[in-house]
This record gives C-alpha cells, structure tokens and sequence, in this order.
C-alpha cells in the first residue's frame, strides 16, 4: 500500500525503476494502455479499489495506474523574474536550455549574426541536412503591430536549392520594452515548446513548419523560428482581423473548424499523443490562469456601465443600456471578481475539464483553406502562453470578436461541437450543463479583467460627443480605428448577461451560494 495521501486535481511522480504501467480500467488485468517511465509527472483524477490496492486514475495519458507506484511531485517550478534579477540578465547572451547554442533575441542581432547563426540553429534543431547550409540573408522585414513580441520576416537562400525549409521565414524575439518584456517572461517557454514538440508529435492540425527555437532560463531570452505562413497564396485565405467577422462570408464555419481543432489538441494531450511528459513541460495548475487585475477594479466597472448607459448607449441594444440590466451586470461583475480565486480553484477542480489549450484561438491566429474535397480546414498560429486550462476558459478566449447578433447560438454550437469531438477523437465525454456553466465563469478569469485593465480606457479615450454622433458599430471612425473589436467585445459580454442563468448565478452557485442571492432582482432582457 502506498502511503502517499492522493488527491484529484494534484500533481504526483512516478517513483517507480519499473515505471508505472497505464491500464484502461481500475481493474489491474484490464488493457494496457502505455507504460511510463521513473520520473513521469502525472495528474491524479480520482482513486478507487482493486482487490484492496489503491489504484488512482490519472488525467494524462488517460488510465488507470498502482498508487504504490507514484509520490508527491514538487510543485512546478515559476519562471518569475525579480526586477533585480531581470535588470541584471536580460541584455545578456546566453545559451539556450534545449541546443546548448548562445542565441541572437533582437532583429538586429539576427541580421549581425547572419547565416552561420542560422546554419548552426537549423542543424541543431534536425531541420536541414547537415551538408545543407544558409548562404545568405537577403532580406529582414519587420512587423507591425503587437507588443507581446518582436517580429520580422525573414529571407534566406541556402546552398542547396532543395532544403527542407523554406526560404521564406518568421521570427519571434522579446518585446523591446523592458517592462513588457519582463511582464511576459514567465510564458517564454510556453511557445517554444509547443514549436519545438509539434516537429516531433503528430497534430490534428497544420502548424507552422519548426525551424529553431530556444530560451535562456537565467536572461528571459528566447528565439522562435518556423516557415512563413503564405496568405493569400495557394488557396489560403487572406488574414482575418479581430473585430471584422462581418467582411467574412464563412465567419461561423470558421470558428467551428478551430473548435475541432482545439477538441483535437485536448484528445491529443488526454490519450498521450502529443506525448507522455506533457505535464513536465506544461504542468496541471491548481487555479486558472487568469488576467492580472487592473487597480480600482470597482471604478473601471463603473467606467464601464457609465460608457454602456450613458456615453454609446446607441452602439448597444436596448436592453443592455436599462439602468436595471446595468446594476445586475455592475453587482455580478464584482461578486465574481471579489471570488476569483474560489473560482479560479472551482474551474480546475475536475481534472476531466481541463487539459492543454491554445489560450488566444480567435480568427486571426489562424490560417484557413479548402481541401480537395472543398472541406474548409484550419492551421493554428501564435501559440504564446499556451498551457493546461480549462477547456471553458479557452472557449471564452475564442469567443471575444465574433458578430453579436449570432454569439449566443455560435457559443450553443461551439460547446456542442466540442464535447462531440473531443468524444469522438478519444477524450473525456463532457457534461453541456457543466461545460456552459464553467464557460460563464470563465469570463471573470480573463475576459472581464481584461476589458476593464485594458479596453475601458481605450473606449473612453473617445469624446462622448463623437460616439453621439455614431449610428452603429459600422461606423467608419470606429471601423477604422479598430475600436469596432471593443465594442463587440463589451456587448458579446454583455450578452451573457441576457440568459436566464447569468455569469453572477454560475459564480454564485460555483462559490457555494444560492443563484441570485446577494444582489439586486434582475430584470430579463428583450431577447
């Protein structure tokens, strides 16, 4: 018997020199499913009895193994930089943790480090042929646009004209800012190591092609490179823009298309496909990741409510601008935020809903196309602080820009979508009931914080006079300035407010209270 106490939704050790076998069942003599080896880290699901041996289901690889074979895990290890820390470190070079190889982490540095740097990185990475080489750097281009990264395009020839790598590349290096870029050095691997183990496992998806990619630990340097992904050319779509769903005329199809791409990459990451040490690289959190909250939260809610009211209450629907349906929306939004930590550690108590996602899956962060079979299909892009989370709040992430006049049956057919592929693609089988309710309290995780951290200041940057002046959403000036995104951000938010069940009674009842208890009587929308 094993004296380690177990419990779901913690992270534990195979501690075995056997190694511990994975089983289909609680039953010892059930199915072999895989074997892992001393070391694993595994996420415990529930325990049960098998003829007086504790045997502790595991989330990943799905199965069933011998308590006597796991131990407490330390807890994962945080790459948070203290301002001293990072002052000190983060101009230097250094060498990367996975090729050993010192890295360029400016566009600048790449241009000076030039071919040799580039010949030596894809060599190391398995991805040109020893004998091949990069001859020259032709051209670097830089990108607009973005501040979690600097990014350019990046032209190369090599010396032989069939290299398994294309000419045409992308490259990703720190922000230049140093504040930004320490505010995001903690999600630096995140990205690398989803590149660098898409060359080795099989997806569901297309991804862009892995050239190089490393990180220094002790700087937060770090260097992404794939192939560049051609809009536009060879039946791919051009790029989308947050914000614009309405220019698409495939908009729904769309979003359902990386819905089965996100179900796909959560089945992969359940039955091991995507490996057997995902949880080494992408550990299993204790509470969501959410948004560092703005200050003053209670002042941007009314920010918020005051803008939605009073300042562009004719960029809204009727219903949402009632000072009633405003007050419940300003009491919700506060109860949730007072209790996100309880929600935080609510959303990741049932190991079965959470797994590795892609945080950020709008529109723009991917590519699409027509197969052979005139099929639309999808390839996925940008994937910065991805990690295990809750399949909700991925969900929320997807759902932020979509036209507002079809969220509420877009959000219906997206979780029906994904519980159904994910089942079908050999992952957990989900509750809709469960799936809805974690989706609404998602949105206090992230969404909500970031609108009021972010987007309030940006909307009401605006004179109230000129939104008086505006007819719509379709305004120009906001079409233009891209402020359209934000204001169908804030009314898809809003629209969860219009079900019968709102974000405040998901929080409340996820929180242990009666739904609708302390706030005011809510009155129903329009709808």
């Amino acid at each position: 018997m094993s004296d380690t106490h177990f419990e779901s939704a913690r992270r534990y050790l195979v501690s075995s020199p056997r190694g511990a076998t994975v089983s289909a069942g609680p039953d010892r003599t059930s199915a072999e499913r895989c074997h892992l080896d001393d070391g694993t880290l595994v996420v415990c699901a529930e325990t049960a009895l098998d003829d007086g041996r504790t045997r502790v289901r595991i989330a990943s690889p799905a199965g069933w193994v011998d308590a006597d074979r796991l131990a407490e895990a330390d807890p994962p290890r945080s790459l948070r930089y203290g301002n001293d820390e990072f002052a000190r470190h983060h101009r230097d070079v250094d060498a990367g943790v996975h090729y050993g190889l010192e890295f360029p982490f400016t566009i600048e540095m790449i241009g000076e480090w030039g071919p040799e740097f580039l010949t030596k990185a894809f060599r190391a990475a398995g991805t040109i042929d020893e004998g091949d080489r990069v001859t020259a750097i032709e051209s670097i281009e830089r990108c607009e646009g973005g501040q979690a990264s600097e990014k350019a395009f990046v032209h190369v020839t090599y010396a032989k004209g069939g290299s398994r790598l294309g000419s045409r590349l992308f490259v990703k290096v720190p922000a230049s800012d140093p504040e930004r870029k320490r505010f995001l050095a903690d999600t630096v691997p995140f990205e690398v190591e989803f590149a660098r183990r898409s060359a080795e496992h099989t997806l569901p998806f297309a991804v862009p092609r892995y050239c190089f990619g490393d990180y220094s630990a002790r700087t937060s340097n770090y260097i992404l490179i794939t192939e560049t992904v051609p809009y536009g050319e060879a039946g791919i779509a051009p790029p989308c823009e947050k914000g614009y769903d309405h220019l698409l005329p495939d908009a729904r199809e769309r979003y359902l298309v990386l819905t089965r791409a996100l179900a796909g990459l959560a089945a992969a990451h359940k039955d091991g496909r995507f490996g057997l040490d995902v949880e080494a690289v992408f550990p299993f959190p204790r509470n969501a990741p959410r948004a560092r909250p703005a200050p003053d939260l209670d002042v941007k809610v009314d920010d918020l409510v005051h803008f939605v009211g009073e300042t562009a209450p004719n960029l809204f629907p009727d219903w949402a601008t009632k000072p009633e349906f405003l007050e419940t929306f300003r009491d919700d939004v506060l109860f949730g935020l007072e209790h996100a930590d309880a929600l935080a550690s609510w959303l990741h108590s049932d190991v079965d809903y959470v797994g590795l996602c892609h945080p950020n899956l709008n529109l723009d962060n991917a590519w699409f196309w027509h197969d052979a079979d005139g099929e639309l299909q999808a390839g996925l892009l940008d994937w910065g602080m991805t990690r295990q989370m809750a399949y909700a709040q991925a969900i929320t992430g997807m759902l932020m820009f979509p036209e507002p006049e079809g969220y509420r049956g877009l959000v219906r057919d997206v979780l029906q979508t994904f519980i159904a592929e994910l089942a079908r693609e050999g992952g957990p089988r989900l509750d809709e009931a469960t799936m809805r309710q974690q989706l609404q309290v998602s949105l206090f995780m992230s969404t909500i914080q970031m609108v009021l951290g972010i987007l309030v200041d940006q909307l009401t940057a605006v004179p109230e006079t000129e939104y008086r002046t505006m007819a719509d959403r379709f305004d120009p000036r906001l079409l233009e300035s891209g402020l359209c995104a934000g204001i169908i951000w804030v009314r898809n938010v809003l629209e969860e407010w219009a079900h019968e069940t709102t974000p405040g009674d998901a929080c409340r009842a996820a929180v242990g209270l009666r739904p609708g208890s302390e706030r005011q009587p809510r009155i129903g929308s329009s709808l």
